[in-house]
């Protein structure tokens, strides 16, 4: 039985791009956003001090809008906010935080 280089060629492109496939997506159980603060900011009932502080879907696989905050190292859990997205059609270079 002879094979032809041409199908080796092909087997390896499809398995090529499978493992791609599933490999290259991010891990959207882990979305999380890292901020720092020079000075404490207040938040709907409770005040975070200055430093770095972690905003994280509480679930990510449900579109609740629940977002919990810990601090730095993920001892502390600061407070569950109910969130509301806002997306931008173009994206721009600075990031702002509303008030």
């Amino acid at each position: 039985m002879k094979i032809h280089k041409v199908y080796i060629a092909l087997g390896l492109l499809i398995a090529f791009v499978l493992f791609f496939e599933f490999a290259a997506h991010a891990d959207e159980i882990d979305d999380s956003t890292k901020i720092t603060f020079s000075t404490q900011i207040q938040i709907p009932g409770q005040v975070l001090p200055a430093g770095a502080h972690t905003f994280q879907e509480a679930d990510a696989n449900s579109e609740s809008g629940l977002v919990q905050i810990f601090n730095a190292d993920h001892s502390v859990v600061y407070a569950p906010l109910q969130t509301v997205s806002a997306e931008r059609r173009e994206p721009t270079g600075d990031t702002e935080l509303a008030r």
